[in-house]
């Protein structure tokens, strides 16, 4: 839900596109939301994007972005990020058994050059921790955003669910507990256990970002 958007057209030709994030939303493509304001993709779009304080933008899937600037802008486009939440990549699933925990997915990508000022939080999803066949328990889920990661099957016992608040705990015989935000899970120990997924990325297209103000970033900046 977005609330407090503006758009319009500029005296100078271009396509002034203002929102205010102020609910929690997920796989926010800011080129989609313009064109869906009404932009042409023809004239340059001048985009000045606000997260508000406390507001979560995550993503919903470890292959998808929490924040993507989309691509193709027209010459003369200006864009901007100001962040005071929250943009989180999904977490990884705890691994089932011996298994090895899943990546963590990536919080933002930049596709075209992007201004950001960063007051709030930037964070790939953590990774899945791995499962073990020392008494069959499941890893637990890496911390995510808004929408939980699993926990592993386990024969005896199942890992704990990845949330915003936190990473799952490993099924209590021995299983990988999931990584933090940008951080890989643990290894399930004990008898054959399955390795922790990495840590998903922070940023995404770091070539095409002046950062104004970096904040806090949990993951790799590639």
């Amino acid at each position: 839900m977005l609330i407090g958007q503006t758009a319009g057209f500029a005296w100078g030709g271009g396509f002034v596109f203002t929102p205010t994030i102020s609910a929690d939303t997920s796989n926010y493509n800011l080129r989609a939301q313009a064109v869906a304001a009404g932009w042409n993709q023809t004239l340059p779009l001048l985009a000045e994007i606000t997260v508000a304080s406390g507001v979560v933008v995550s993503a919903n899937d470890t292959s998808t972005y929490a924040f993507d600037t989309g691509s193709s802008f027209p010459a003369g486009s200006s864009l901007k990020l100001t962040n005071h939440g929250y943009i989180i990549g999904m977490g990884g699933a705890g691994g089932a058994y011996s298994n090895s925990g899943s990546p963590g997915g990536p919080a933002l990508r930049a596709q075209a050059a992007l201004r950001i000022t960063n007051g709030g939080t930037i964070g790939g999803g953590g990774g899945g921790g791995g499962g073990t066949t020392s008494g069959w328990s499941g890893g637990g889920g890496g911390r995510t955003g808004r929408v939980n990661s699993g926990g592993g099957q386990g024969h005896q016992d199942a890992g704990g669910i990845g949330t915003f608040n936190g990473a799952g705990q490993g099924g209590y015989y021995d299983g990988g507990a999931g990584g933090d935000w940008g951080s890989s899970g643990n290894m399930g120990s004990g008898g054959s256990g399955g390795w922790g997924g990495a840590g998903g990325a922070a940023v995404v297209g770091n070539s095409n970002i002046t950062w104004e103000t970096t904040g806090t970033r949990y993951g790799a900046i590639t």
